[in-house]
């Protein structure tokens, strides 16, 4: 591009010709890379976050599920299942006053807890009874 007469090439016209230099298009191009970076930042965290977020759901449905059987069945021991991308652990132990203490640890493939509860029940077919501390 061509200065006109007393126009250094780069520069923008004294006269108020629209245009703009090279120094303002690379600003603006580096502001336009840093928020595309940003964004695209966020779409590979939210897309980690729902992934563990649908695991610790499945992983809730499991406890529940195990909650509930221990629930209506006699005191067991110790277990443990498989779930859709972890396991679940579980134990149950006497918490006195004829209740049970039921304890579920849920963690993913790669060890990490996902959830961690304790249920006291009441013998099946009992009322609950209040726990005072």
């Amino acid at each position: 591009m061509k200065g006109g007469p007393g126009r250094v090439p780069g520069e923008r016209a004294v006269d108020g010709a629209p245009g703009f230099t090279l120094v303002e298009v690379v600003v603006a191009l580096l502001v336009f890379e840093v928020g595309v970076v940003g964004v695209a930042g966020l779409v590979a965290l939210s897309g980690r976050l729902l992934g563990r977020a649908a695991l610790t759901e499945r992983a809730v449905y499991g406890a529940q599920q195990v909650v509930d059987s221990m629930a209506d069945a006699r005191p067991g021991g110790p277990g443990e299942r498989a779930f859709p991308g972890g396991r679940l652990r579980w134990s149950s132990s006497d918490a006195g006053r004829g209740l049970r203490r039921v304890r579920v640890q849920a963690v993913d493939s790669a060890g990490r807890t996902l959830l961690s509860l304790t249920a006291l029940l009441s013998p099946p077919g009992g009322a609950a009874r209040p726990v005072t501390p």
